[in-house]
C-alpha cells in the first residue's frame, strides 16, 4: 500500500491516509478524503468544475431556423478524459458505469425536486406574511384631516366658553395669565 498523494502533498507525512486507489486520468494515489464526489474513481482535482464547462445555445437547423429546445455541449479536459475513459472500460465495468450514473441521476432529481418543494414552502411563508402583514393594517384607524378637525372642535367649543364665562365674571386677559401663571408654578 502506497499513502495518498493529496495527503503527502498538504503535509500530513506519517498521518497520510494508506490507500490503494489511482486516478484513472492523472494516475495519483488518492484516499477516500481527496476522492471526487461527482466521480469516486477520479481524484477531485481531475473533475473540479474548472475543468468542464457546459454551455447551452438555442436549437438552430441546418437552414437557420430556431426551434423549440436546446443544443447542449460539454468542453473541457474533464469531458474528453471522460470519453477516452469511458472507451476504455471493460465489458464488465460498462453495465456498472452505466447503473452508477442512473442512480446519481436519480438522486439528482429527487435532490431538486425536494429543493423545489422547499422554495415553494419558503415563498409561500413569504408571502403568506406579507398577506398577514396588509390584512392588519386595513384595520388600522388612520384619522384624517376631517375627523381632526372634527375632534379639535368640541375643544375649541369648550374654551371659547371659558373664556366668555371668565369674561362675564369680570376678568381681564391679565388677571387669566397671571392665574394661568400662578398654576403653572404650583
Amino acid at each position: 500500500m502506497s499513502a495518498c498523494f493529496y495527503c503527502e502533498s498538504e503535509g500530513l507525512g506519517d498521518l497520510a491516509v494508506e490507500t490503494t486507489m489511482a486516478c484513472r486520468m492523472c494516475g495519483n494515489l488518492y484516499c477516500e478524503n481527496h476522492a471526487s464526489e461527482a466521480e469516486p474513481t477520479f481524484c477531485k482535482n481531475c473533475t473540479a468544475t474548472p475543468k468542464l464547462e457546459i454551455t447551452e445555445k438555442p436549437l438552430i437547423d441546418d437552414e437557420g431556423v430556431q426551434h423549440d429546445g436546446r443544443e447542449i455541449s460539454i468542453k473541457g479536459e474533464t469531458w474528453y478524459s471522460q470519453c477516452r475513459i469511458i472507451s476504455e472500460l471493460s465489458e464488465v465495468e460498462l453495465p456498472q458505469w452505466i447503473d452508477k450514473y442512473r442512480m446519481m441521476l436519480h438522486d439528482a432529481e429527487r435532490a431538486k425536486e425536494y429543493r423545489q418543494i422547499m422554495l415553494s414552502a419558503l415563498e409561500l411563508e413569504q408571502a403568506d406574511r406579507a398577506h398577514t402583514k396588509a390584512r392588519a393594517l386595513r384595520y388600522v384607524k388612520v384619522p384624517t384631516t376631517a375627523a381632526k378637525q372634527a375632534a379639535a372642535k368640541p375643544r375649541r367649543d369648550k374654551i371659547t366658553s371659558v373664556v366668555e364665562l371668565l369674561k362675564s365674571a369680570g376678568l381681564t386677559a391679565a388677571d387669566l395669565q397671571a392665574l394661568i401663571g400662578a398654576k403653572a408654578q404650583k
